[in-house]
């Protein structure tokens, strides 16, 4: 195993969560003078949730799953963090529900046939 393999390479904070981090704290604070009359006041917290998992995406100190190759002459292993799960605002876990839901139809939904147009409502 080369060493260069084992070193731990952090991805860093992506330059979407950035500029959510940076004015995310200015939302919460006019929310409720400017968007709580037309979204509810009940939202606010629900954003919360959402945001401050979304910050955490991606974050190794909020922990890890360690990811190892099975076959014994290869032992390659890595560290993945965990995901927010989010829809919509996450691009790469929106991104991977996407991919999971394409993959569900045309395993489990569609005919083996040619489709020309698909519409899901």
């Amino acid at each position: 195993m080369r060493k260069k393999d084992r070193e731990y390479q952090h991805g860093g904070i992506n330059l979407l969560q950035e500029i959510f981090e940076r004015n995310f704290s200015d939302f919460v604070r006019v929310y409720e003078d400017d968007y709580a009359d037309r979204y509810g006041k009940y939202r606010l917290e629900r954003i919360q949730t959402i945001g401050e998992h979304f910050l955490a995406c991606g974050n190794y100190l909020n922990g890890v799953v360690r990811i190892r190759c099975t076959n014994p002459e290869c032992c390659h292993d890595c560290f993945r963090p965990f995901s927010c799960k989010g829809f919509y605002l996450c691009p790469s876990c929106s991104q991977k529900r996407t991919i999971l839901m394409a993959e569900h139809l045309t395993e489990e939904v569609l005919l083996k046939l040619p489709h020309r147009q698909l519409k899901t409502t």
